[in-house]
């Protein structure tokens, strides 16, 4: 009887350690798995955000051009207007040179 004792408790003992040793081979499949999935999700976020990025400069880069012509054209609109003003005032600026050059007195 105590043979038979002693025989179902090294079964029982064995039986432990078997499964001491599955539940830890389970636990690493179980994080190995975790790890994959954590790296693949990972992957998909540097992939999604990237994208994202790229639309966003890319919306940046158009406003930024919309805003380019923009001023351009409010530049153009300025330079037309003082070249305007500048011909407008060049016959009056022109008798002035006349008149002051007239009135000056010649040495004799």
């Amino acid at each position: 009887m105590a043979l038979d004792a002693i025989l179902r408790i090294s079964e029982a003992e064995e039986l432990a350690k078997q499964g001491a040793q599955d539940a830890s081979a389970q636990a690493k499949e179980l994080i190995r798995q975790a790890e994959a999935a954590g790296q693949a999700l990972l992957g998909e976020t540097r992939a999604s955000a990237a994208a994202q990025a790229k639309t966003w400069m890319a919306e940046a880069e158009e406003a930024a051009a919309v805003q380019a012509r923009q001023i351009d054209q409010q530049a153009q609109a300025a330079c037309k207007e003082i070249s305007q003003r500048a011909d407008g005032r060049l016959s009056e600026a022109a008798d002035f040179i006349v008149q002051r050059i007239v009135s000056v007195p010649w040495p004799s």
